[in-house]
């Protein structure tokens, strides 16, 4: 038996069991690796009995690893996954552009994949600023979201990401720290709360 055909059995196995699901991220990155290069190959196997979907992937940081990883569940899942990785830091020029190419992929999945930097400014201390801040934002993420019209979407996924490995020292950037996770996690539970067919994290 080949190596390449070692591996392909190797990923049948895994696919049918749950093991997936308990591994660490290194383990799931050099899976993704190694499944890179037999991909082809278990997909001309199991062509038949797998569902094509095509996934759009916009960001404001790198994806690379996460649709690798990514797709040995959509594999597991009988899901064969044809996906669309947007420009770096461009949800909002891909979206606002109908001459992009994400429009002439025509996605069956949309992920939209935030970052805390893509929110420039943040409210004030008082109650009137802060709903004004909200309102401002779910307007603009559901404006965003119109432009999608023309492409048949199932989901629509917003998540704010806010590293929590920031070192702090002074007790007033502790505060403003605090402050900005209670404002972005708000903001997406407003967002979750309107009738954008989405999913959230």
């Amino acid at each position: 038996m080949t190596k390449e055909l070692e591996r392909l059995l190797y990923f049948e196995q895994l696919f049918n069991n749950s093991q997936l699901a308990s591994m660490n991220g290194s383990e799931l990155l050099d899976l993704a690796s190694k499944f890179a290069k037999i991909e082809g190959l278990y997909l001309e196997k199991h062509r038949t009995k797998l569902i094509p979907k095509k996934l759009a992937v916009l960001a404001s940081y790198t994806t690379h690893h996460l649709v690798s990883v990514l797709k040995l569940f959509l594999y597991q899942r009988g899901i064969s996954p044809v996906f669309y990785e947007g420009e770096y830091d461009g949800i909002a020029m891909e979206l606002m552009n109908s001459d992009s190419r994400l429009y002439d992929f025509k996605p069956d999945i949309i992920l939209l994949l935030t970052y805390h930097t893509d929110i420039k400014e943040y409210p004030g201390l008082f109650a009137g600023d802060a709903e004004c801040w909200i309102k401002g934002k779910v307007d603009y993420y559901k404006k965003l979201w119109e432009y999608t019209s023309s492409i048949l979407v199932a989901r629509f996924s917003i998540h704010f990401l806010y590293p929590q490995y920031v070192a702090l020292l002074a007790t007033w950037k502790q505060t403003i720290c605090f402050l900005l996770q209670i404002a972005l996690k708000t903001l997406t539970w407003n967002l979750s709360a309107t009738n954008l067919p989405m999913l959230t994290s």
